[in-house]
């Protein structure tokens, strides 16, 4: 079984979904999806609106996420269909520690 070619280089992942999903940060700003288990299967791509690399992702309940961007903003997903909720803030603290 070959893998999907990726996109970009990923940075950083959190696990979600009880543990059946495991998201992962890009470096072109995308996030992506995959099963538990299916590691050479892209589940989907998600636009995360940040203008840089996802830097870094937080699991704030089963269906909600965190990502934070090189370019010092946090936004909210939801993570049933990963809707874009809203930027939080500006933060110029380190966008890794999220």
């Amino acid at each position: 079984m070959k893998s999907e070619p990726m996109h970009d280089e990923l940075l950083c992942l959190t696990a979600a979904k009880n543990e059946t999903k495991l998201f992962c940060g890009s470096a072109d700003g995308f996030l992506e999806e995959f099963n538990f288990g299916e590691w050479g299967n892209l589940v989907e791509r998600f636009d995360t609106k940040h203008d840089d690399t996802v830097d870094s992702l937080c699991k704030l309940d089963e269906d909600l996420l965190a990502s934070a961007s090189a370019n010092g903003t946090i936004r909210k997903k939801y993570s049933k269909t990963l809707n874009y909720l809203q930027g939080i803030d500006w933060y110029q603290l380190a966008h890794q520690s999220v």
